[in-house]
């Protein structure tokens, strides 16, 4: 949510707010060409800005070892939905054996 409004960093934001992350819900977007003005856009895990390597080996980093909750919603195609979320659950197993 921070790329989509433009609203700053999120793996340094995940490392100072650490002890405080009870709950995860991974997804990607790409920044706005206008952050702040107008909102970025809302793309498949790992098409996106936020580095999703990255975000997992912050999250060990901050000792951070609860869910990870898929968020994705595109209403108007289902299927296409499905298909993403499928490829978010390989993405996200994928990094967590090579990570955690």
């Amino acid at each position: 949510n921070m790329i989509l409004y433009g609203a700053g960093e999120p793996i340094p934001a995940l490392e100072k707010l650490g002890p405080r992350v009870h709950s995860i819900h991974c997804k990607d977007a790409k920044w706005s060409d206008r952050p702040g003005e107008t909102w970025g856009a809302e793309v498949a895990l790992g098409d996106g800005d936020v580095n999703m390597e990255t975000f997992i080996k912050t999250l060990k980093k901050i000792g951070y070892d609860g869910p990870l909750t898929i968020e994705r919603e595109i209403p108007q195609d289902p299927e296409r939905q499905k298909v993403e979320i499928g490829r978010a659950i390989d993405l996200l197993e994928r990094l967590r054996q090579q990570i955690l």
